[in-house]
């Protein structure tokens, strides 16, 4: 009898499993536009956040290696690819950087000097209105980050979305709520008769604070060309930054 009542749990436990796996993908388009009226809802009398970023950059390049340490006091608007910076130390080479310097130190690390690809990059989510925009190019997969069920799939900007290329989206299976983005970005530019590549993958994880989706981590490394006394050099760029302290502003 016992052996009967262990073969009917263990029958009942691999139907159970089979049928979770054969659970219909939710669609992408769907997933991310219920994403974003969901978080426009909840921020709709939120006028701003502030939090604290923390950043590690390398450039390493045919001359040497750089780092740069830097922290700053972001504010902005969920929804937006505009955020406000204020820097309040940078450290090169281990090095404390003059308090005068200290912001045109910050922007000297990027490159290519193209305001559209600085913001990008300084960004810390994606615009809402570009998420709108975007063409679903697969059905969500089933994945897992760090143990959390997830829906993965890929989107394509418009475009004239810039130098955004690909976007990969992560979204928790259980409340619908963002786990992570990855973002690729590359840019051309002529100088010279010459044709310099930039190319970097950025990856943003997000946590669900007071009901918002924010940014915790972000990492993106890449190459980036310039030229110097006629020649095209490539440097290598890394960056990890933290996020913290996170504020709400509400009317």
């Amino acid at each position: 009898m016992f052996r009967h009542l262990f073969l009917l749990a263990s029958l009942t436990l691999t139907l159970g499993i089979r049928a979770v796996s054969a659970q219909m993908p939710p669609e992408p388009e769907a997933l991310v536009f219920a994403w974003i009226d969901g978080q426009a809802e909840h921020a709709r009398n939120l006028t701003g956040v502030t939090f604290l970023e923390r950043s590690l950059r390398t450039s390493d390049s045919p001359v040497g290696t750089r780092t740069m340490r830097v922290e700053a006091e972001v504010t902005g608007m969920p929804g937006t690819d505009t955020w406000n910076r204020k820097i309040l130390s940078v450290t090169l080479n281990g090095r404390p950087a003059p308090e005068k310097r200290l912001r045109n130190m910050e922007f000297s690390w990027h490159a290519p000097n193209q305001p559209e690809f600085t913001r990008l990059t300084q960004a810390v989510m994606l615009p809402r209105r570009l998420l709108r925009r975007l063409d679903f190019v697969n059905e969500a997969a089933d994945d897992s980050l760090d143990g959390t069920p997830c829906w993965r799939f890929d989107a394509l900007p418009p475009t004239n979305a810039g130098p955004i290329d690909r976007i990969t989206f992560w979204f928790a299976q259980d409340d619908g709520r963002l786990v992570r983005t990855r973002v690729i970005l590359s840019h051309d530019e002529k100088k010279r008769g010459q044709i310099l590549h930039t190319h970097i993958e950025s990856v943003y994880d997000f946590e669900r604070v007071e009901g918002f989706d924010v940014p915790r981590r972000r990492r993106f490394e890449g190459t980036r060309q310039y030229l110097r006394r006629g020649r095209v050099f490539t440097d290598v760029v890394s960056l990890d930054a933290t996020y913290s302290d996170f504020r709400f502003s509400f009317q």
